[in-house]
């Protein structure tokens, strides 16, 4: 076995162990595997299995939705047909996948950066606690994760090797990537100026890769959009947008009248429900979403400033760690404490006090968690700056971009932080090339000063 595959064998079971160690602590308590979100995938798997088609129903007539995208709920429905509707069996999948992925990051990384960079990168993705906590969550973003990084694993491979099946790939995960959860749509922009960047000065060669890529992508979500036309009548990936400015309308509400994130979503819900009502739309999905959205949208833009302050004030509760989520699976601690908006209204302090309440000693434990995602956070920013010094516009790019797109969208939706799952394999790959750069600085500057002392003696 070579060094480098001995070197990956060693990241995959460094993350296997940890995902395992989360798998162990929720094998006799499943239910804490369980947000709001996983059981409307849940539904959805189980009508996919029973014949009842692609609705979020429990009984008859099932009607078609296109609330949510396929291939969450296939997964889960190709599992649990397996596995008997066994949720730990979904879990057990994702912790292989979650172990995977530090792996592809490793590789990634090589094709990159150094070694040294590469193994930092694997490594500190592989022990990063985000990726360990979700791996176990009946949610998309360890799929997601997995499918993202390897449509950007092969754009990198058709940088170095130019042919038409690497880009065709990376467009055919990229549209994977999208059905499994919609903000990859932003992903398609940064690979065509990834392709630019590649092909510069050569038009034909820019366009050629363009076409390939966006086949790629096109031949995976077109059979969907075309499903959505026939089945809700609305020729969509999803219908979720309309439900994002919905929340998004809710957070401005609860910032322009200083009450409770809970307390607007319930107030803008009862007065947008009784106008439902009276246009008849309250019973379909579409039509509902889709008012929703537009009021949402009109919210918005009378006070665009604000909610850009508020959304991108949101963003940075990207950077937090994921401890809550951790001490949850566990069982110490129970969210729904409307957390988010004593954050909001009265600082970290008073939202730690209102979380943790008498049992605020267990930050403690969580110390050491916290400070490697800040030596995470201050090693990427040094891979940033290296990078940039060194003029390297391609691999920023491929890692940057994606970072500043999967942070940037959420905003009020940051309750926890899990959105800066997906984003962690390129964060740590920018933090172990932060760290190679580091030491080599320091070797540098010890070799310099040894040649000087040895001059003087």
């Amino acid at each position: 076995m070579s060094f480098l595959f001995r070197r990956a064998l060693v990241i995959f079971l460094v993350a296997l162990f940890f995902r395992v160690a989360m798998l162990v602590i929720v094998y006799e308590h499943p239910e804490r595997m369980f947000v709001p979100d996983s059981y409307g995938y849940v539904q959805l798997a189980i009508n996919i299995l029973k014949g009842n088609g692609f609705s979020l129903e429990e009984n008859p007539p099932y009607t078609p939705s296109g609330h949510r995208t396929p291939v969450y709920p296939l997964f889960i429905a190709w599992i649990y047909a397996v596995s008997g509707e066994n949720p730990l069996g979904v879990a057990i999948v994702q912790v292989l996948i979650s172990a995977i992925t530090p792996v592809l990051a490793y590789f990634l990384g090589l094709r990159l950066f150094s070694e040294r960079a590469a193994w930092w990168g694997g490594l500190l993705l592989a022990i990063s606690l985000g990726p360990i906590v979700y791996s176990v969550f009946i949610l998309t973003e360890t799929l997601f994760t997995l499918l993202l990084s390897g449509a950007v694993l092969l754009m990198s491979i058709y940088r170095d090797q130019n042919k038409k099946g690497w880009i065709i790939g990376g467009g055919v995960l990229t549209g994977m990537a999208i059905l499994c959860r919609p903000v990859a749509i932003f992903y398609p922009l940064t690979a065509l100026f990834l392709v630019w960047l590649i092909h510069r000065g050569h038009c034909q060669q820019f366009l050629s890769a363009s076409f390939n890529f966006l086949v790629g992508v096109t031949l995976v979500i077109t059979p969907w959009i075309i499903r959505n036309t026939w089945s809700i009548g609305y020729p969509t990936l999803t219908t979720t947008a309309g439900d994002v400015l919905f929340l998004y309308a809710v957070a401005l509400e609860a910032d322009l009248k200083e009450i409770s994130y809970a307390q607007a979503q319930e107030d803008i819900s009862r007065i947008w429900s009784e106008e439902l009502l009276q246009r008849g739309e309250a019973h379909n999905e579409t039509l509902g979403i889709r008012r929703y959205g537009a009021l949402g949208a009109k919210m918005l833009l009378a006070n665009p400033g604000r909610y850009l302050y508020i959304h991108l004030k949101n963003d940075l509760y990207s950077f937090l760690p994921n401890g809550t989520e951790f001490l949850e699976l566990l069982g110490v601690t129970q969210g729904g404490k409307g957390t988010l908006s004593v954050l909001n209204q009265k600082g970290l302090r008073a939202a730690l006090h209102n979380y943790f309440g008498k049992d605020l000693w267990l930050i403690w434990p969580m110390i050491p968690w916290f400070t490697l995602l800040g030596i995470i956070y201050i090693a990427c920013v040094i891979g940033i700056v290296a990078l940039l010094k060194q003029r390297q516009w391609f691999i920023f790019a491929l890692l940057f971009l994606p970072v500043m797109f999967l942070l940037l969208i959420p905003g009020p939706l940051n309750n926890p932080p899990r959105f800066r799952v997906p984003a962690m394999p390129y964060v740590c790959l920018l933090a172990g090339a932060g760290l190679a750069a580091a030491t080599s600085w320091a070797g540098h500057g010890l070799r310099k000063k040894t040649e000087g002392h040895c001059l003087i003696t």
